[in-house]
């Protein structure tokens, strides 16, 4: 039994053998290993490509980004510098407009010293002692009556004239507040190229000179006190063409003034004292505008 076993399984080894050889291809090569395919090999360069490609552009994008950082490098370095430069061109032009002015103040400073010399100059030796006298009875301003209509031609000549400088010089008046007596009187007394101005405001001689027509619109002119210090300045303590008063720039002839009558009401003095009531203020010539406080209300 075990040598049928045998001979049955030689037999099935020698028919296998036979079998399995016919069944191989006779072309049939040996076995080599498998080697890559054409199509792989061919497509590692486009891969290549692409990445490079890849490279490449980011590159670009870096150097325009670097590009790009520059040139707002640049913008900002050049906006610096053209600010700096208006800052130095504003330092300097602060510097030139200060150097002016203080050269403008240093020539006003000289000519207001210069003014004030002049003014020292024009002003009487004591004028401080007439000063006093007018601190010690309270005088703060002086007056002067005119028409209303010659406020134009008072603005126009820089100031308050003499009846006598505007026939000079052909002046008009549109209404002059003296009469042809008073014009009289004042040559008689060499008192025609004087203007005169009032310690009271209400001046009685206005009311004369609204009722006789000279005026129709009367406005009082409010003068500085400076015009009482003045050298060639005169004083009267009655109303100067009366006869028998003195008339002098004297500080004798200025304390001689009664003060205390201007203090009342016309209306209720004597008649000794209405004739006070009239002292006068004498300016040679003429009463400039820069002496005139309220001309510019008119």
């Amino acid at each position: 039994m075990e040598i049928l076993v045998l001979i049955l399984i030689g037999v099935f080894l020698l028919w296998f053998f036979i079998f399995s050889d016919s069944d191989k291809p006779k072309d049939a090569k040996k076995y080599e290993p498998d080697k890559p395919s054409e199509t792989v090999s061919k497509a590692e360069p486009v891969y290549t490509a692409e990445i490079a490609e890849l490279r490449k552009r980011e590159q670009q994008r870096v150097e325009e980004q670097r590009r790009r950082y520059e040139e707002l490098l640049r913008q900002e370095q050049k906006l610096r510098e053209s600010q700096e430069k208006r800052r130095q061109i504003e330092l300097k032009n602060e510097q030139e407009a200060l150097l002016r002015l203080q050269e403008q103040q240093k020539k006003q400073e000289f000519e207001k010293q210069k003014q004030q010399a002049l003014k020292l100059n024009s002003l009487k030796e004591n004028w401080v002692s007439y000063q006093d006298v007018v601190q010690q009875n309270n005088i703060v301003k002086l007056y002067h009556f005119t028409d209303r209509s010659n406020i134009a031609s008072i603005k126009q000549n820089g100031g308050l004239l003499s009846w006598y400088h505007c026939q000079q010089n052909d002046i008009s008046i549109a209404k002059p507040g003296g009469s042809s007596d008073s014009w009289v009187l004042d040559k008689r007394k060499g008192l025609e190229n004087y203007v005169r101005a009032s310690f009271a405001r209400e001046h009685p001689m206005m009311f004369i000179a609204k009722k006789e027509g000279r005026v129709s619109d009367p406005v009082i002119l409010e003068i500085a006190l400076d015009v009482i210090y003045l050298k060639s300045t005169k004083f009267c303590n009655q109303n100067a063409v009366r006869n028998g008063v003195l008339v002098s720039d004297s500080l004798e002839c200025f304390t001689s003034i009664n003060f205390s009558v201007l203090r009342k009401r016309y209306f209720d003095l004597s008649a000794e004292d209405k004739s006070y009531y009239q002292a006068e203020v004498l300016v040679l010539e003429k009463i400039p505008l820069e002496y005139i406080t309220n001309i510019n209300k008119f």
